[in-house]
């Protein structure tokens, strides 16, 4: 089940919910101050409308289909279901590849996977 964010003339930024129903990414993204909120927001609409986005330091590939939106130390994990991007978990990550980034890399991996189940598709 998704929750549409951003629509635009590329692909529509949406909202996914875990096995429980959860919108974890949004929950995050939530409790993020409003300028947090604003930069992810000007992402969001660049990348809806754009056909690529080359900015590495801001939009980038980590592992197994799971791509950040990077703004600071905050990352709103997600993947690219067709013509929609599908964030499914926010996290903040203090250092490079240190053991809490992966595991949370790890669990936006399961969550893509419990996404796609319970859209009867198999990741």
């Amino acid at each position: 089940m998704t929750i549409v964010f951003a629509h635009g003339k590329q692909r529509e930024i949406a909202w996914g919910a875990d096995s429980r129903q959860r919108y974890l990414g949004k929950e995050y993204y939530e409790k993020l101050d409003e300028g947090q909120q604003a930069k992810f927001e000007a992402l969001f609409e660049y990348l809806s409308e754009k056909p690529r986005f080359h900015n590495k330091t801001r939009f980038t590939k980590e592992i197994n289909e799971i791509y950040c939106f990077k703004s600071g130390q905050h990352r709103l994990a997600c993947f690219f279901d067709g013509p929609r991007i599908v964030i499914v978990y926010g996290f903040r990550k203090k250092t490079d590849w240190d053991k809490r980034h992966k595991r949370e890399l790890q669990k936006a991996v399961r969550l893509r996977e419990e996404y796609l189940v319970g859209k009867g598709e198999t990741g």
